[in-house]
């Protein structure tokens, strides 16, 4: 498909800049999903055209949240489109269709490269084609492993289907999607294995969250002993957010007998941990995220905004960009000019992106808020939480969403593809550049704080 749409632009003449050809891209993939989804064929009811644009956006930005059942109103058709654009989605547009060209033995100009690096999160083009082919090798490698080891401990309750719904799962986990077909309660009610499933399935969550340059650093760990700056700020800040987030949720809920009240001691560890790891973009749950305190809520509305780390499946301002601005600030409050981090200078180039996607991450997440709130009346945390939670790419729920109004329903929409995508992705894609203005105004006082 995306391999289509990138010869239809040449056919035309189109020119796009890296921005809008990465915006109108994924559009023209959620605009096929959507009517693949509505084709008789795809549900055993009819769904609304609302319904099948939500369910194709949430798959296509890796997202989770879903507006009918994905297990019972989806016919093995309906789940194999949804799980193809989940995967597409995972992947990235420009990456998919780059895998395409490689496959039809097309030239890959400069121009495409340019795009492959935009839409990976690249320094430079270097190499960019070479990453592409280990990408495709490590997400098939994974998700075939995971989906295999899935497969033999489901396989006592689901017999022959256990390798469909093992493999189904392990992209819908490696690429932090957080579908399921297991009904309306995720993971909660699974009896199977319990221990052991939410450990393949959580350390799918973690690869997909940790980006493909940072997988394939750690493959090679072993022949030259070293890791980059990037990588040891990724690892070293997405293990301190899962440690946090289980600690939090152990103490929060240990006497809610709605979650994890009545939970054995090994129990309680696992399904903490787990759903520590899931609220960085996955969207998998492990407890009724309905009954929560309202502290945990609020904990994970926390989590789901950070989200995962860059060139990865997932969502979320970053782990990067929320260290940068946790030193930011450590920095400015001890009086020091430069912003220091592991012996390393920060650019202010670096912390002015993160300032940037922090504040219009915030701003997006309440004008959502309000917005929902305006037109369905809901409570505040519960939208709070659906609109974090769609915005950074994450799927969770706290059970409102397919009650929403369409108005809701395309707000949500509207919040996941900007967090997919990226809103300065946007906005540059809307925005004509200026060229750099070497005039130079006087400088003005402002008081502030």
């Amino acid at each position: 498909m995306s391999f289509l749409f990138i010869q239809y632009l040449k056919l035309k003449n189109l020119t796009l800049n890296p921005a809008q050809f990465l915006v109108v891209g994924f559009i023209f993939l959620i605009a096929i999903g959507t009517c693949l989804l509505k084709l008789p064929q795809a549900t055993h009811d009819q769904v609304a055209w609302i319904d099948a644009w939500f369910m194709a956006t949430s798959a296509v930005c890796v997202t989770g949240l879903s507006v009918i059942n994905a297990g019972y109103d989806l016919t093995i058709f309906g789940q194999m489109v949804l799980l193809g654009l989940i995967q597409v989605g995972g992947l990235g547009f420009m990456t998919f269709s780059t895998i395409m060209m490689l496959v039809a033995r097309k030239k890959l100009g400069f121009k495409e490269k340019i795009l492959i690096k935009e839409s990976l999160n690249q320094l430079s083009v270097d190499g960019v084609v070479e990453l592409v082919k280990k990408i495709l090798v490590l997400t098939l490698a994974i998700e075939v492993i995971g989906g295999v080891v899935l497969a033999f401990f489901w396989w006592p309750q689901y017999n022959e289907q256990a390798l469909y719904l093992g493999i189904w799962h392990a992209i819908s986990a490696f690429c932090n999607a957080g579908f399921d077909l297991f009904g309306g309660n995720s993971l909660v009610d699974q009896k199977t294995s319990t221990t052991a499933m939410f450990v393949v399935i959580g350390a799918l969550i973690v690869l997909g969250s940790l980006g493909f340059s940072v997988i394939d650093e750690l493959i090679n760990w072993v022949k030259i002993r070293k890791l980059s700056f990037h990588t040891k700020v990724v690892l070293g800040m997405s293990l301190i957010l899962i440690i946090l987030g289980t600690i939090s949720l152990i103490v929060i809920e240990k006497n809610n007998h709605h979650t994890l009240g009545n939970a054995s001691l090994v129990d309680t560890i696992t399904r903490s941990t787990f759903q520590s790891i899931s609220l960085r973009t996955a969207g998998f749950s492990s407890i009724d995220l309905a009954k929560i305190e309202t502290a945990s809520g609020l904990m994970m509305i926390l989590l789901m905004f950070i989200g995962a780390s860059p060139a990865s499946m997932g969502g979320g301002i970053k782990t990067t960009t929320a260290l940068v601005l946790l030193v930011t600030i450590w920095t400015f409050l001890r009086d020091q000019k430069q912003v220091i981090l592991l012996k390393r200078t920060i650019t202010e180039s670096t912390v002015r992106k993160a300032m940037t996607v922090a504040i219009v991450g915030i701003l997006m997440i309440f004008c959502s808020s309000m917005l929902i709130l305006y037109f369905d009346h809901n409570q505040f945390l519960p939208v709070l939480f659906e609109t974090t939670s769609a915005f950074a790419t994450v799927g969770l729920s706290m059970g409102i969403t397919s009650d929403l109004s369409q108005t809701g329903k395309v707000v949500l929409i509207l919040s996941m593809f900007a967090g997919r995508v990226g809103l300065l992705t946007i906005m540059f894609a809307l925005i004509k550049q200026k060229k750099t203005n070497l005039l130079e105004y006087p400088k003005a006082k402002i008081l502030i704080g």
